[in-house]
């Protein structure tokens, strides 16, 4: 397989004018999750050049990320999917559901209540958890009826006031299996290409920061490591082995309702930065203090797909 083009040399300025946007041949979707698949397949459908398989397309792609085996936080997600008004749920005995977007603005809890002043700024919360719910049914359909997940059992979780979460009758996590679903999908079609263990190279901003000041997210920072103790010497000791993972990221890059990356303009106002995609945990606004069980992988599905439709109208314009 041939690699694709550098993402941008370190440094190099960033063209954005119309004739070379008009020039572009290829999305690249940078991460490992659900998200970049979603918006892989959903350009590949709606993209220009759609036609035969293999023939060469303007819309052709390619999917880069760093680490070796795809899946993220996704493929591990054993809970499920949530959908309200899906016919999965109708079988269930469960005619309506209204009560979805209620539930997540709940779980949000104060950072929800208080997002007031950072909306009229540009973060359009309510909008943004009133498409993740309206359009939920839509996803869980497309998955199971375009890509072939099987999502027929529904099951209530904590914060959900009726059971709206999604997953298979099968052994097989509800992740993983729409994650391997998907990417057996993509592999089939020659205009999609998957690149592992790539190098990031040059990630310094405009500022020349590296990475994020983690601190900065502690609600209070600590001045020490532990108390100190008498020695232990002589006593024994007792070693057992830990290993530390990231259950789901809360916040992230500002985005709006059809997944546009958002950064502060003129006036402090946030603006979309065109060209620029995302979805999933690269992302914030969608959820607050916490967020509902199987929202995670729903967030994946809606905001990936319209990530696809966006930039599917950008190659077409």
């Amino acid at each position: 397989m041939n690699s694709p083009p550098p993402l941008r040399p370190p440094h190099a300025p960033v063209r954005n004018d119309r004739a070379h946007r008009r020039s572009i041949t290829r999305r690249h979707d940078v991460g490992s999750g659900r998200a970049p698949r979603h918006h892989c397949r959903r350009v590949r459908a709606r993209g220009p050049g759609g036609g035969a398989r293999g023939a060469p397309t303007r819309g052709a792609r390619a999917h880069a990320r760093a680490r070796g085996k795809t899946g993220g936080n996704s493929i591990k997600a054993s809970s499920g999917i949530n959908g309200a008004g899906t016919r999965f749920q109708k079988a269930r005995g469960i005619e309506t559901d209204t009560s979805f977007y209620g539930d997540t603005v709940r779980s949000a809890g104060t950072r929800f209540a208080a997002a007031a002043a950072e909306d009229a700024a540009g973060i359009d919360r309510a909008g943004l958890v009133g498409t993740l719910t309206g359009r939920s049914a839509e996803a869980v359909a497309w998955l199971a009826d375009d890509v072939g997940v099987d999502l027929s059992v529904v099951a209530p979780l904590g914060g959900h006031s009726v059971a709206r979460t999604h997953r298979g009758a099968g052994a097989l996590p509800p992740g993983a299996a729409i994650v391997t679903t998907l990417l057996k999908r993509l592999q089939a079609d020659p205009r999609f290409e998957l690149t592992t263990s790539a190098e990031v190279v040059g990630p310094d901003d405009d500022a020349g920061r590296r990475r994020h000041g983690g601190s900065s997210t502690r609600h209070k920072n600590s001045g020490t490591n532990w108390p100190a103790r008498p020695s232990f010497a002589g006593g024994g000791v007792c070693v057992g082995k830990v290993t530390p993972i990231v259950h789901f990221t809360m916040g992230g890059a500002a985005f709006d309702a059809e997944a546009r990356v958002l950064r502060r303009g003129a006036g402090g106002v946030l603006e979309p930065i065109e060209g620029l995609w995302a979805a999933g945990e690269i992302t914030g606004g969608v959820h607050g203090d916490n967020r509902l069980g199987g929202s995670s992988l729903l967030e994946c599905a809606v905001f990936g797909r319209m990530a696809g439709q966006q930039a599917a109208k950008a190659l077409s314009g």
